[in-house]
């Protein structure tokens, strides 16, 4: 892969791995600021992170289900490359990725960590080609040292595009009120900002 285009690609591993870290933040700063919030207000603490801050907590874990079996597993791969946008040389790197994170093809002396790691990697490339996302089939075969295809024009702009949107989300994050509240060192100052935000929601 040509310089430029490893380029664009470090930069947008290294925003998405700083939102991951800024959301984190984000998430626990959002349980104790509403927390405070509603003791200056003498409300009732809540039950849960949940009912504290409505939509803004959310979390990545997904539910554990019972996994699908050898058969639609590999209908379901099947399907998503047939349906995806993203060109051949792409679905084939989607398909190596495949070969080597399957649960199913682990060797045995592989360590749980390391199983767990492989199918992660293998879990996000899945759903990049669902979900045509370029950046996160890329991000998964560079975790496998794989070679990665030449990038066309269309598919540079594309993960610039994802770079942008690295960006807006963290900075949409560092504008808000619990983050502020979170980064702020002086008691004084998070009295301040939770006053602050108790008046703008008066305001609306």
């Amino acid at each position: 892969m040509r310089t430029a285009n490893k380029s664009i690609l470090f930069k947008t591993k290294y925003l998405y791995e700083e939102y991951k870290e800024v959301r984190e933040k984000f998430d626990d700063y959002c349980v104790d600021f509403f927390k405070e919030v509603n003791k200056s207000q003498n409300l009732n603490p809540p039950q849960s992170p949940e009912e504290t801050t409505g939509e803004i907590v959310k979390t990545d874990k997904a539910e554990e289900s019972n996994q699908p079996s050898e058969e639609s597993k590999e209908e379901s791969e099947e399907k998503a490359v047939e349906a995806s946008e993203l060109r051949d040389g792409l679905k084939r790197l989607y398909k190596r990725i495949v070969l080597i994170t399957h649960p199913d093809r682990h060797p045995e002396y592989l360590s749980e960590d390391k199983k767990k790691e492989m199918i992660d990697i293998y879990n996000r490339s899945t759903n990049a080609i669902k979900e045509n996302d370029l950046f996160s089939l890329l991000d998964a075969a560079s975790e496998l040292y794989l070679d990665l295809p030449k990038l066309e024009k269309k598919e540079l702009r594309n993960i610039k595009k994802k770079c942008l949107e690295f960006e807006k989300n963290i900075n949409d994050i560092k504008n808000t009120y619990p983050w502020a509240w979170g980064e702020e060192l002086d008691s004084s100052g998070k009295e301040h900002i939770i006053k602050a935000f108790i008046d703008s929601i008066h305001k609306d």
